[in-house]
């Protein structure tokens, strides 16, 4: 004979805080989650339950002084599109990104041969972007900027500067059929170069905008005083031979100064965020457009390698990562094991359909199931 297991719960909810007081997102993240599931569902795809059981149950360790919450036990879904999952894989990255920079930033770390002396290593952050897309031209769009990034990474010039490097994808989609004050605000000039005002159509309504972000190491001799410095308009042209296009792309370059480090890990979560805004995609007021969507992305990014690394920032991850699995999204945060003298206690959460939230759980009750 089977059984049923169901919760008992008081109705407290989960508040699990930052440390500067806000709500950390587990119920809107799930709540999108359900969008997604419903949305496989309509498509009568085999990534519905897998989708709809994500962070069904969540186990926390709580210490009894402040209430800090730590995360030890859920198990998640793991797709491409899931926004729980993507929610914790970007801080998990954005962590372990920081964790090999800070790592390949020390002094003294790598010497080089050739030069005879240390490399002295700086980050330099890199946006490149390609023409929007239609939804039915995304898998071939990913296929030609990762083959763009290749040939990028190939050229003697890239090579030469560039000593190591992270980079990942991302990809908007475009739902705005007309010019907002806050989208032309974003851009103005790109709007009035093309003679369009607020409230004039948006050319590029119902479009995909792909992008790659990377993290390059440079050595700060060599680039800045020396001979492999790359201009903004250097990385254009490289840029456009690499992907064989017609125009110039726009490119984003910025080298990061200074000791702020503030600044450098904002510059990082940049950097290793979200593939996507998933609120852009799952819209559970327009069903049909959400199903398009869903339907093809699912494809596009089917078995994609959406982050890598290369060169001694590859090396330095194998060292530094090899304790945190990339799968592991559990343990997302680089922040201290809480010591054995602080009191804690565990508590468990379930994810309520009836109460759209998640729920202390008080016991655990068996029943027999037919």
């Amino acid at each position: 004979m089977s059984h049923r297991v169901q919760y008992t719960t008081d109705g407290e909810i989960l508040q699990d805080l930052k440390k500067n007081g806000e709500l950390r997102p587990w119920k809107p993240k799930k709540l999108r989650n359900m969008v997604l599931a419903d949305s496989y569902k309509r498509l009568g795809h085999k990534y519905e339950d897998r989708a709809r059981g994500c962070a069904g149950f969540l186990e926390f360790e709580t210490e009894v002084e402040n209430l800090a919450k730590r995360l030890k036990s859920a198990v998640f879904c793991k797709l491409p599109l899931c926004p729980m999952c993507q929610w914790r894989k970007a801080r998990k990255k954005a962590t372990d990104v920081s964790m090999v920079l800070d790592e390949c930033l020390k002094p003294e770390k790598f010497f080089d041969k050739g030069l005879k002396r240390f490399l002295k290593l700086v980050p330099v952050f890199l946006t490149l972007t390609v023409l929007t897309c239609t939804i039915d031209e995304l898998e071939a769009a990913i296929e030609k900027i990762l083959k763009a990034w290749k040939s990028l990474m190939n050229h003697r010039d890239f090579r030469r500067a560039v000593k190591g490097f992270f980079r990942a994808i991302e990809f908007t989609y475009d739902r705005d059929k007309f010019i907002t004050a806050k989208r032309f605000r974003s851009n103005p000039k790109y709007y009035t170069g093309r003679g369009l005002k607020v409230g004039g159509p948006n050319p590029n309504y119902d479009k995909i905008h792909l992008h790659i972000h990377a993290v390059l190491l440079v050595d700060q001799w060599l680039y800045f005083k020396g001979s492999d410095y790359l201009e903004t308009r250097d990385y254009v042209a490289l840029w456009r031979s690499a992907l064989g296009a017609d125009y110039d792309p726009v490119v984003d370059v910025r080298a990061f100064k200074g000791s702020d480090k503030g600044g450098l890990r904002k510059s990082v979560n940049e950097a290793a965020k979200y593939i996507m805004k998933d609120s852009g995609v799952l819209n559970p007021r327009n069903k049909a457009s959400t199903d398009r969507l869903v339907a093809a992305l699912t494809d596009a990014l089917f078995k994609r390698r959406l982050y890598a690394y290369g060169g001694i920032f590859a090396k330095v991850a194998r060292e530094v990562l090899k304790n945190r699995p990339e799968d592991d999204l559990i343990h997302v945060s680089e922040e201290e094991p809480i010591r054995e003298d602080v009191a804690t206690f565990f508590e468990s959460y379930f994810w309520s359909f009836n109460y759209l939230n998640y729920l202390k759980i008080t016991g655990i009750v068996k029943t027999d199931a037919s």
